[in-house]
């Protein structure tokens, strides 16, 4: 009897989650309630405090961790006849400040994992003053041999955080924070820059206030995706349509911002996603407890389905990859029931419609980050993916 009933359960669970569209980019780990906590927090005039959660007074809130990146380069005031290392495997975005003011990238090759490879870069650190370090989909790139190598050559090194947070500053000379839409902590948009020595003052920059329109959009996008994703196939669909329509949801990359140039003013980040990414930040283990037990349940699963591939699940459970040569031929299936699994889908710099020549990269440089990008599948374990959507993936998959 007790396995009759599980079985009925399942069917219910299997019949309501197919209207729901799953996704890693859709707005992975805020929900309807989260709109009107930004909301509410938007009444108060003081900024809050992040001091204990970045291990640092000397740091700035930004709408965005692109124009923070910008405000830190203008700190730095970095030789212009020097380039700026980057993996050549990434979101435009990470480069769009630099481009602005007239710095050349110079793209640095990546490793099995997709991580930028200390090796390559130390063939090209003669041509570098600074290097951005990100943590690919949470797995923690070699921060440590990548700064022995720089420190040896007086170059900066940034570490990226979007993907996942490390503590301490010994290796790097600053930590660039991102609370974007599908980061490793997220209030909607944002970011943070953090620099361990005083003696560079970012925190005294001063910053306008974030628009009240700009605000509002990225305080009601939750709310829009909330209900769009979870009737997606009956209804859901139509909402976001007219939303965009409207021009209430945001981009996550402009149009200017594929050619290269730099699209977001700085501003301060507002006071409602400040407190929104407070209440992120005080609930985060709740949240990491929640990847683990849907990471387990998706190394299961793939295992199953994919005993050939390479199954790669960081500490953080951020996302569980999936190293295939199936890559394409899985992301099309999984659209076809009901998971929207594209993620930086750039050759090899993200997302589609990048304009390389712009970004001065020329195909073929670095083919490790070529063939990565075309050879991987991520699966998300974010606060709207549950155990009977991965269910639902296996049975029908």
């Amino acid at each position: 009897m007790a396995f009759c009933l599980s079985r009925v359960c399942q069917t219910k669970f299997l019949i309501y989650s197919m209207s729901k569209l799953v996704s890693i980019q859709l707005c992975p780990d805020l929900n309807f309630l989260d709109s009107f906590r930004g909301l509410w927090g938007s009444f108060g005039f003081q900024d809050l405090d992040f001091s204990g959660a970045f291990e640092s007074e000397n740091y700035v809130l930004c709408n965005t961790a692109r124009s923070g990146l910008g405000l830190l380069i203008d700190v730095w005031d970095l030789p212009k006849h020097k380039k700026i290392a980057l993996p050549a495997f990434c979101c435009c975005v990470m480069a769009t400040p630099f481009l602005s003011r007239g710095y050349e990238i110079a793209w640095i090759d990546v490793d099995d994992h997709g991580l930028l490879d200390p090796e390559d870069l130390n063939k090209k650190i003669d041509q570098v003053s600074c290097v951005l370090v990100p943590h690919i989909f949470g797995q923690p790139a070699d921060l440590e041999s990548i700064y022995k190598i720089s420190k040896k050559h007086d170059v900066k090194v940034i570490e990226d955080g979007a993907h996942g947070w490390f503590g301490g500053f010994d290796h790097c000379d600053a930590k660039l924070l991102s609370f974007g839409r599908e980061k490793y902590v997220s209030c909607g948009s944002g970011g943070a820059v953090i620099i361990h020595n005083e003696e560079d003052i970012i925190h005294n920059k001063k910053l306008k206030k974030s628009g009240f329109v700009w605000t509002f959009r990225y305080l009601l996008y939750p709310a829009i995706w909330s209900t769009a994703l979870k009737f997606w196939s009956v209804g859901g669909k139509g909402i976001s349509w007219l939303a965009g329509k409207l021009r209430l949801l945001p981009r996550a990359v402009t149009r200017a911002e594929k050619a290269g140039q730099e699209d977001v003013k700085p501003a301060k980040l507002a006071r409602g996603l400040q407190a929104l990414l407070k209440y992120q930040l005080e609930h985060l283990d709740r949240l990491e407890s929640h990847r683990h037990k849907i990471a387990d349940a998706w190394e299961e699963v793939l295992a199953r389905l994919f005993p050939d591939a390479e199954i790669i699940r960081p500490l953080s459970s951020f996302r569980v990859i999936l190293k295939t040569d199936q890559a394409q031929k899985i992301r099309a299936r999984a659209k076809q029931i009901g998971f929207d699994l594209r993620e930086w889908d750039g050759m090899p710099i993200a997302p589609k419609g990048v304009n390389l020549q712009a970004f001065g990269y020329q195909e073929g440089s670095c083919p490790k980050a070529e063939h990565f990008a075309q050879n991987y599948v991520t699966f998300p374990t974010n606060r709207r993916t549950s155990l009977q959507d991965i269910l639902r993936f296996g049975k029908i998959y």
